[in-house]
């Protein structure tokens, strides 16, 4: 603990998801933030600029000798929810991409990658700086129903289809595949922002000591799927097959 009971908190990785977890973790008073880890020059003068209370660092050793430093955020979050909605970590990565503004980085601009699970599950991820529109849309396909999350709605965030398929005794040309359509059930939801909620959570699981939902070993598989689509980018989409796959 530190400065008034508040936990010790490092952010590692400070990009284009990082920075919400700084953001969020430097506007919590049961957090202090005390370190900001990142490889990249131009990210650590940005956060510097933006939070001058706080240690920019790009070493991590610094941040592991530090005894005040008690809980380490390592900002990955790329394929975590489809895990925990599949109920498992996906055995094998395919990804096709290209870099358009941001080629001297050697960052893609757009991707599109494929996530492959046991039993014959997918999750389909499309990424892109480039759309015009500002998307963050979850659409989950199930047998009997599907469900969309769309994050930039402001009163229409979760829709539930009364939808699915239903194939027929027996397959003719005609009648292939049935498409069952219901109605749609929009809920009324009480909203916060669910990073701020998943960063209390943690700060609750370090209080309790009590497992996170998004503990290390989680955090491991999202880092092999990225790592694997990296390697699939450089391959022109092959499939990469995954260490610990479930």
């Amino acid at each position: 603990m530190s400065r008034s009971g508040a936990i010790g908190i490092a952010v590692v990785g400070a990009g284009g998801w990082g920075k919400n977890h700084v953001r969020n973790y430097a506007a919590i008073p049961d957090a202090d933030l005390r370190y900001i880890c990142d490889r990249h020059e131009w990210i650590r003068e940005s956060m510097a600029a933006l939070y001058p209370s706080v240690d920019v660092v790009s070493d991590l050793s610094v941040i592991l000798q530090d005894p005040a430093v008690v809980t380490i955020v390592v900002a990955t979050h790329g394929n975590s929810v489809a895990n925990y909605l599949l109920g498992s970590f996906p055995q094998a990565v395919s990804a096709t991409g290209s870099s358009y503004l941001q080629s001297e980085r050697g960052i893609e601009d757009v991707v599109f990658a494929t996530l492959h699970y046991p039993d014959a599950r997918m999750a389909h991820i499309h990424v892109s700086w480039l759309d015009p529109h500002k998307t963050r849309k979850l659409t989950v396909v199930g047998d009997r129903k599907m469900a969309v999350f769309d994050d930039t709605s402001a009163d229409q965030k979760l829709a539930v289809f009364d939808k699915g398929v239903e194939p027929p005794a027996t397959l003719s040309y005609e009648e292939g595949v049935r498409i069952r359509t219901g109605d749609i059930l929009i809920p009324a939801l009480k909203m916060a922002e669910p990073l701020r909620r998943e960063c209390q959570a943690f700060l609750e699981a370090d209080r309790t000591r009590k497992a996170p939902v998004a503990d290390g070993a989680s955090g491991l598989h999202v880092v092999r799927a990225l790592e694997g689509g990296s390697a699939s980018l450089a391959e022109g989409g092959a499939r990469i097959e995954l260490p610990g796959g479930r």
